[in-house]
């Protein structure tokens, strides 16, 4: 049916065209609303011929749907009275009513603090989140460097909803941040995506050792950037998809290792796909096996940190491996007989491969890469384009075929 309802809607004589592109993204004016100021037309050049009666003759079940589908498409959607939902409120009375009726337009919100008029922003969140009911919530919450009492208390505003975060991403410092994931209270029982992003402070900051397995039973996805909390456990042993940015240790002390990270990995033994970034070089680790990890992404900018990541792990359920190196590893550097190894090792049904590189990639290992017999994806990247050679994608497409 919606086709229908599209083509409907596109020859529809009273169709409004879309307004002037939004000049800022703050909740004041929709404040203003809220305390019961008439709504604000968004202005167009057609406005002149609009037949408004329109909003009234559509169908609520009709204009719900459509409602849905004007949605950014962002993961969190941030307040902006001059997109959707917001701008829904604009047209008419009689739209704003069914709008603030519809939960799944306000079941995300990123949210980022304001020094100023705290209080307003807070009228305007919780009047979002409220009408979102009983669906589960997506949630980002971001602070930065602001260090005043109201910066901190913040985040605290959103704890009745932290209940039904279905994902919930925090860029907060680090202190807030430590304070907030040992509260064995949260009630975080829906959570099941976090992402973390910890802003630089003191790193003399003491570090409490605590676990959010008991107040985020669902979790299964983790996202760290920023800092690494290397004495707390973050749900590791019930993860099924870990992705770590480039962070340094939160004592400041180096970057993080390849040790470090196999380390990680052995906490995780539902873990199935792993997103690894930004590895350095670590001391001497023992080989691990883990029996189910299917995709793996590593990014370093030396050949040699992955050829050791290579050396410790047999994966033999590895479906998919992506190695990006930087601009200053060269593949040259990078022996083949690792990567062979590890693959005759793993015994794993490998499909798909990618490597990008800032440099050429030697004949060796295209051809390594073409000796695997289950690969039914490749690319090959240098410099952000694609040179994988016609006769590999030739070969992958009669594997296909």
């Amino acid at each position: 049916m919606l086709p229908h309802f599209r083509e409907w809607i596109d020859l529809y004589p009273g169709r409004s065209y879309p307004g002037p592109p939004p000049s800022q993204s703050t909740l004041d004016e929709y404040n203003a609303q809220e305390e019961g100021a008439s709504p604000t037309l968004v202005q167009s050049s057609h406005d002149e011929h609009l037949d408004r009666s329109f909003t009234t003759r559509l169908p609520t079940e009709i204009l719900g749907y459509i409602f849905i589908l004007t949605l950014p498409d962002h993961e969190y959607i941030q307040p902006n009275i001059r997109s959707s939902p917001l701008v829904l409120g604009r047209v008419c009375n009689a739209w704003r009513a069914i709008a603030h009726a519809i939960p799944q337009l306000w079941s995300s919100l990123c949210a980022y603090y304001r020094q100023y008029d705290e209080q307003k922003q807070m009228v305007g969140i919780d009047a979002w989140l409220s009408r979102s009911r009983v669906l589960l919530l997506d949630i980002r919450i971001m602070v930065g460097e602001e260090t005043t009492q109201a910066s901190t208390e913040f985040p605290l505003a959103f704890s009745p909803h932290f209940s039904r975060c279905r994902k919930l991403s925090l860029m907060l410092q680090r202190h807030w941040m430590l304070g907030f994931l040992a509260n064995s209270n949260l009630p975080l029982t829906a959570l099941e995506n976090l992402e973390l992003d910890f802003c630089n402070e003191d790193s003399s900051l003491h570090v409490p050792t605590f676990s959010i397995s008991n107040s985020a039973p669902q979790l299964r996805r983790l996202s760290l950037m920023g800092h690494y909390v290397n004495n707390c456990d973050l749900g590791y042993s019930q993860l099924t998809h870990l992705i770590t940015g480039p962070f340094r240790l939160i004592s400041g002390g180096p970057n993080f290792s390849s040790t470090q990270y196999i380390a990680i990995l052995r906490l995780c033994p539902q873990l199935t796909h792993c997103s690894i970034g930004d590895i350095h070089l670590g001391l001497e680790g023992t080989p691990f096996v883990h029996h189910n990890l299917r995709s793996l992404v590593l990014y370093s900018w030396r050949s040699e940190v992955v050829e050791v990541m290579l050396d410790l792990l047999t994966l033999p359920a590895l479906r998919n491996i992506q190695i990006s190196l930087g601009p200053l590893s060269h593949p040259k550097t990078w022996s083949t007989s690792t990567f062979e190894s590890f693959l005759c090792r793993s015994l794993c049904p490998l499909e798909s491969f990618t490597l990008e590189s800032s440099h050429n990639i030697p004949q060796e290992i295209i051809h390594l890469i073409v000796s695997v017999p289950s690969l039914v994806q490749v690319a090959l990247w240098k410099g952000g384009q694609n040179v994988t050679p016609s006769y590999i994608l030739q070969r992958v497409a009669d594997r296909k075929a």
